[in-house]
């Protein structure tokens, strides 16, 4: 099993990152991913600093964790860096956040980024719809309502069709759009990151409802397991992973499709 989105550190709760030893900060995540835990992680990082480390961690224990940075627009050093780290291998790719980071991706430099990023088949995560509280609660927020449609996703995925994109959490609650942007797009994947995101729709909707109609439209070959796990207690989140396993059991998804969603996508993504 693979879970293809998690928070290892975060920089808003420990500012003293940067001072920490790594290996201490590991410790809690590698004792959650043995045994009934997933074999591999990509860490996201928010942050320079969360990205430091994450790229520490990769580097340290390649066969548990990979990484994958948020890129800020107009810090031309901070996209150095970033192409820096994916030409070296030690970034797996990258992610845009333009609802809370004030950008558009129909921005210019976002295509010179993308543009660039194809030599080294990297992955594209672009978070769109409702932001996760530690995104929307953070300093600096510079609010772009528009980011929040993964209708903006479409352009950029029809212009590099050679990269792959993820959208987090199934579109972020904006399913209808999100299901438009799979039947328009085949490099688009989405993670399923259980949403936070039901209570928020105009009628009742279930987490089999959600991975019924994505299934349909996206494949099984499409989606990709991920529980948006964090650094806070408890760490690893075994209780999300087996909603979603009741989930795909429910709807009595084959056993060959729900290894591909927990595991076999992710491998093939990641070139592991």
């Amino acid at each position: 099993m693979i879970d293809l989105h998690c928070r290892l550190f975060d920089a808003r709760t420990a500012p003293d990152l940067d001072a920490n030893d790594l290996e201490d900060l590991l410790v809690p995540w590698l004792e959650q991913l043995s045994g009934k835990g997933p074999s591999h992680v990509v860490a996201h990082a928010n942050t320079p600093s969360e990205c430091t480390l994450a790229i520490r961690a990769a580097r340290a224990h390649p066969d548990r964790f990979s990484a994958i940075a948020a890129v800020e627009p107009g810090n031309p050093e901070e996209v150095a860096a970033t192409l820096r780290a994916l030409d070296a291998g030690e970034l797996r790719g990258i992610a845009l956040h333009p609802s809370v980071a004030g950008f558009d991706l129909g921005d210019a430099w976002v295509a010179e980024l993308l543009a660039a990023c194809q030599s080294f088949g990297t992955v594209v995560v672009v978070r769109t719809g409702l932001p996760p509280a530690v995104l929307r609660d953070a300093e600096g927020v510079r609010w772009n309502i528009r980011g929040l449609d993964p209708l903006g996703v479409v352009p950029l995925a029809d212009r590099f069709p050679d990269l792959k994109f993820v959208l987090p959490s199934y579109g972020g609650g904006f399913m209808r759009e999100a299901l438009m942007v799979g039947a328009l797009c085949d490099n688009v994947l989405l993670d399923t990151t259980p949403p936070a995101w039901l209570a928020l729709q105009a009628s009742e909707v279930t987490l089999e409802d959600v991975l019924e109609r994505t299934l349909a439209v996206y494949g099984a070959d499409r989606l990709l397991f991920a529980t948006g796990s964090t650094s806070a207690s408890p760490g690893w989140r075994s209780d999300l992973a087996t909603v979603q396993r009741e989930a795909l059991g429910a709807l009595e998804v084959p056993a060959n499709d729900c290894a591909q969603i927990l595991d076999g996508n992710a491998r093939v993504l990641l070139g592991r």
